[in-house]
């Protein structure tokens, strides 16, 4: 409950605070929602159409999880290039998909900061072509390239390696220029303390200069593991033969949609946000941290 302090806040300041705290609320419910109206839809024994129309679906006719039991038991098969069938089952997709989140969302991290901190921090050859093909690269549009990057894989025998995945991982620029920004901020004293010290430029970089992007370094890797986590595309097009769990959900809900099984779609998509509550739960402290430290001495 907001009470008003009458030594600080007068009336409209009060009045303020109740609409902001009602707009959050708002907010809040939009977000939710969804959420919810799939998790009920996941356990209602109620059909899809029978729920259609309702603000939430019904769970008057029980509660009932063998949409998660059916989605535990999906399998899927697929060949390699030797054409040889392999099977994964639920937790081969979760192995699968981690593995790749993990080496996807370290690599599209680590080549930019190196890169930004370079050109920030260091004078050489073709400096200024770099920066200007950063910036290019971060306005062309992904779709532009992928017909060529499809043939590119084939030609140089990448189709359907992890090594293709992991090359589109590093290719991105986009966040090349945010830790430019950031890099660019942070005052080259703490360096030239560490170099009087006697460390040298690694010891620098990976003690000195990047501890202090801990923040925003966890909020870029939040953001690429959700979104590696979610990309059914990539292993659709590029590494077929070891589906993830965003590929397992996308054809269920075409499943869904020619059998009328929604129920297992929603509870296959219920599970499939588990994992990044997890990483988000992880990091949240120090993503929502405002507490910065200053190592100079006057």
């Amino acid at each position: 409950m907001i009470r008003r302090n009458k030594l600080t806040t007068n009336r409209k300041q009060y009045a303020v605070y109740w609409i902001v705290f009602a707009f959050m609320m708002i907010y809040v419910v939009l977000v939710l929602y969804p959420y919810v109206w799939a998790f009920l839809s996941s356990v209602s024994t109620d059909s899809y159409r029978e729920n259609a129309g309702k603000l939430l679906p019904s769970l008057a006719n029980g509660i009932d999880f063998s949409g998660f039991q059916r989605f535990f038991a999906y399998e899927i098969h697929t060949l390699d290039g030797q054409g040889v069938e392999y099977v994964y089952g639920f937790f081969d997709l979760v192995g699968n998909t981690l593995f790749l989140c993990v080496t996807r969302t370290t690599l599209s991290l680590a080549f930019p900061i190196m890169a930004a901190y370079c050109y920030t921090n260091y004078r050489f050859k073709g400096r200024q072509f770099f920066f200007f093909y950063g910036v290019v690269m971060t306005f062309v549009p992904i779709y532009g390239g992928m017909s060529f990057t499809y043939q590119w894989m084939y030609e140089l025998n990448l189709y359907d390696t992890y090594i293709a995945v992991w090359f589109m991982a590093i290719a991105p620029f986009a966040n090349f220029l945010f830790y430019f920004a950031f890099f660019k901020g942070i005052s080259w004293n703490y360096a030239e303390a560490a170099f009087i010290d006697g460390a040298g430029h690694f010891a620098v970089f990976f003690r000195v200069m990047l501890p202090q992007l801990a923040g925003i370094i966890a909020v870029f890797f939040v953001n690429a593991f959700i979104g590696a986590w979610n990309d059914w595309m990539t292993n659709y097009l590029y590494l077929p033969s070891k589906p993830q769990v965003a590929y397992a959900i996308y054809l269920v809900q075409g499943e869904a949609t020619r059998v009328s099984d929604y129920q297992m779609f929603y509870s296959a998509v219920m599970i499939g946000l588990i994992v990044p509550l997890i990483v988000f739960a992880i990091f949240s402290k120090k993503i929502l941290s405002t507490v910065y430290t200053g190592g100079l001495k006057g």
